[in-house]
């Protein structure tokens, strides 16, 4: 039904809308909350640490009197766990240092802004999408105390992949500020703010609704409006 929606999009364009592709890069940040987690006998909890996630794609913009948008991109949304045990006395054994989630998703949006500043050649617009994403590939990587690396398959030290949500759902707002250099080109940056309607993960995961954003990129007008000279 969200693709039906964005196909529709893309359909409307006719002669009276000004039609423009865009590219984009976003740093992501997802304010992700862990539940803390009994191994073997041992409380252990689970601290977030911040791991580079971003989102990469391309946009198809349609103006007239509002902007309708659609977008697709290929985003990062993993996380990394620093593992902390309880124990009173040194395990001989090595233990879970850390664990890396990879979790990488194909977004779908569908959006609507207007325009509240429209000055020379400096534009400010407010948009609200609706977003639906896909898992595409997950891999959980766990390193212990000894340095050593391995790859999980669900041994309980790690989010196991399993666990991911397959599809997650959001709505945001962001503010677009653009400039035009030339009557075919204009560069923009994007704050932009996110909230989830489901959890990423299943189990370990308390909650993750919000998210920021910060980015950027460049669109290429391909049509103007018949009455723009």
């Amino acid at each position: 039904m969200k693709i039906k929606l964005l196909i529709i999009c893309f359909l409307i364009a006719n002669n009276s809308f000004s039609q423009k592709l865009g590219v984009f890069y976003n740093s992501d940040f997802y304010q992700y909350k862990f539940n803390d987690v009994v191994l073997n006998g041992y409380p252990t909890e689970h601290h977030y640490k911040n791991k580079q996630n971003y989102s990469i794609g391309m946009s198809f913009e349609l103006n007239k009197n509002l902007d309708y948008l659609g977008k697709l991109s290929y985003s990062k949304k993993g996380y990394k766990l620093k593992y902390k045990f309880s124990t009173l006395t040194p395990d001989p054994v090595p233990l879970p240092d850390f664990c890396k989630i990879q979790a990488n998703y194909i977004d779908v949006s569908i959006g609507i802004g207007k325009p509240v500043i429209k000055h020379n050649d400096i534009n400010l617009i407010p948009h609200i999408f609706f977003t639906t994403s896909f898992l595409f590939y997950s891999c959980s990587k766990m390193t212990n105390t000894a340095g050593e690396e391995s790859i999980l398959n669900g041994d309980g030290y790690c989010l196991t992949p399993q666990n991911l949500e397959k599809f997650l759902y959001n709505t945001s707002i962001d503010l677009k500020f653009e400039y035009t250099l030339n009557k075919h080109i204009s560069i923009f940056i994007q704050p932009a703010m996110s909230y989830y309607l489901i959890k990423i993960e299943k189990d370990v995961i308390k909650q993750n609704p919000w998210a920021w954003h910060i980015g950027g990129g460049i669109t290429l007008k391909l049509k103007k409006k018949e009455n723009e000279s």
